[in-house]
């Protein structure tokens, strides 16, 4: 038993994790300018399309925990709601409000509500190209410039980003002003369209976006679990002998 319980020990120590000094962060961007985004509306498809960017930053923190941060910039009409696509639970787990901790914005507050949940295409979200399971997140504060984070222990994977506008101009709502949409994705948010298994990393992979994936059981912990099933049998083999 003493022998057993000091395997345990040591393997259980070469495989805890990544040390502080291995833990890793990704960023990227997408702009309208170079066609990484498409854009719709008087203002963000307009003579200042250019200007509409989205960049995001995902930092693992610990062994299983990620700092996601994403911040899109607009020329005019204030922002009024960004989903961001997570997992659904095909395979599962669901990506549910438990595993979204410590939400924020800048550069000030501008979150007022939160939806995490599969939404639907228009009237609701137009432009979007079909349904979406992710993290929608309203507002009514007129911000052409939003940095939204949160941390989380799901990992990155490629996915899809949806956003709209409030339908009138920053910074002062005019009641004679007519309203207008403007709404903005990924270019690689398309019909039927099957987001990148490649690993995470700089940049873009085909104009998909990081956002949060399903858990996944750290490497330590498959083993340690495998390891101790075999453990198990081994010893009742030696009682019985």
């Amino acid at each position: 038993m003493k022998r057993a319980a000091f395997i345990l020990t040591v393997v259980a120590t070469g495989l805890a994790g990544p040390t502080l000094a291995s833990l890793t962060s990704y960023s990227g961007s997408l702009s309208v300018a170079d066609g990484s985004l498409v854009a719709y509306g008087d203002a963000w498809n307009g003579p200042w399309s250019p200007s509409t960017t989205l960049t995001w930053r995902v930092t693992q923190t610990a062994a299983n925990k990620w700092h996601y941060e994403y911040t899109l910039t607009v020329p005019a009409y204030g922002i009024g709601r960004l989903i961001v696509e997570a997992s659904d639970d095909t395979p599962g787990p669901a990506f549910t409000e438990a595993d979204m901790q410590s939400p924020a914005s800048g550069p000030f507050p501008w979150i007022s509500s939160t939806l995490i949940g599969n939404h639907a295409v228009a009237p609701e979200n137009p432009g979007m190209p079909e349904d979406m399971y992710g993290i929608q997140l309203d507002s009514s504060v007129c911000m052409t410039s939003v940095s939204l984070s949160f941390d989380s222990d799901r990992p990155p994977v490629w996915g899809d980003f949806y956003a709209q506008s409030l339908g009138f101009i920053c910074p002062v709502k005019d009641q004679f002003q007519t309203p207008l949409l403007n709404w903005v994705r990924n270019a690689g948010f398309t019909v039927n369209d099957t987001d990148p298994t490649d690993p995470a990393c700089d940049g873009s992979i085909l104009y998909h976006v990081l956002v949060p994936d399903s858990t996944i059981p750290a490497p330590a912990a498959v083993t340690l679990a495998t390891l101790g099933v075999a453990l198990a049998g081994w010893l009742r083999r030696r009682r019985r002998l």
